[in-house]
């Protein structure tokens, strides 16, 4: 099997060339995957989102010494609890507004403001 019919993201932006100009992961992914995506789509954006900055800084450092191309993922991860409880608040259909400000993002769900900093990591 090809790898690309193995690795899919969770998201992807194309180019007009349909070549993948945004690769998105969130949650659980192998270090595997990102050294392959990064190397075989290498003029792709490739962020890897976590629960938590700390979260997102240990995929890093995972990778490190793995992922050839390392320098081409951007790692975020957000405040603890924010996502639980932005996960907590969601019910049936909802209703949500997002603002992103430079590094701060807030979800409004049913009146119910959410916020917390975006916590970004690279390595050069």
């Amino acid at each position: 099997m090809e790898d690309e019919d193995r690795y899919k993201p969770d998201l992807l932006l194309r180019a007009e060339d349909y070549r993948p100009a945004l690769w998105v992961e969130c949650g659980q992914c192998r270090v595997q995957k990102l050294d392959k995506v990064t190397f075989r789509h290498y003029d792709a954006r490739v962020v890897m989102l976590r629960r938590t900055a700390r979260e997102a800084r240990e995929i890093m450092e995972r990778c490190r010494g793995e992922v050839r191309r390392l320098h081409a993922i951007e790692f975020i991860g957000f405040d603890n609890s924010f996502i639980e409880n932005v996960a907590g608040a969601l019910t049936g259909k909802n209703d949500v507004v997002t603002v992103i400000s430079g590094d701060s993002l807030q979800l409004v769900i049913g009146g119910t403001t959410f916020s917390t900093t975006i916590h970004r990591f690279r390595t050069e």
